[in-house]
């Protein structure tokens, strides 16, 4: 998980960006704020130098919690996933492709989104998922397959 990758903890103190990191992610996941304000917000709060090295560990991160959702779907895992991992999944992958853009990124984000409006509802609403009925099916064949 993600938020376990950030706990590295010395001497019992976590350091000003692993607290400013674990910040960040707990608000991603937890739905407070949209993802630019909280990528924003972050930005601000860690030093300038550390910024570029952090982002580039924070994509990787973000691209691989929403690609275990994706990969647990595609293998048909025994356990079902529900709403909620397909709504985190969609906002650790919009995250990431906020920090450094990509199409299959953004295709797993699309599909994640989908999954969760799909899956939860008799009538999907496209609205509330942030797009439109063809913005899930995808732009004119721009956007990837998933896999």
């Amino acid at each position: 998980m993600l938020l376990a990758s950030y706990s590295a903890v010395a001497f019992g103190q976590t350091s000003a960006n692993e607290s400013h990191l674990q910040d960040f992610t707990k608000a991603l996941f937890e739905g407070r704020g949209s993802v630019t304000e909280l990528l924003k917000q972050l930005k601000v709060e860690l030093p300038e130098d550390d910024w570029e090295d952090t982002r580039d560990r924070l994509v990787g991160d973000l691209e691989r919690d929403g690609k275990l959702v994706v990969t647990r779907y595609v293998e048909g895992d025994e356990v079902p996933q529900q709403k909620k991992d397909y709504e985190r999944c969609a906002r650790a992958l919009e995250a990431a492709n906020q920090l450094d853009p990509d199409q299959e990124t953004e295709a797993r984000m699309w599909f994640c989104r989908g999954q969760a409006i799909l899956g939860s509802a008799s009538r999907p609403d496209y609205e509330a998922a942030g797009g439109s009925p063809k913005a899930f099916a995808g732009s004119g064949g721009d956007i990837p397959h998933l896999y």
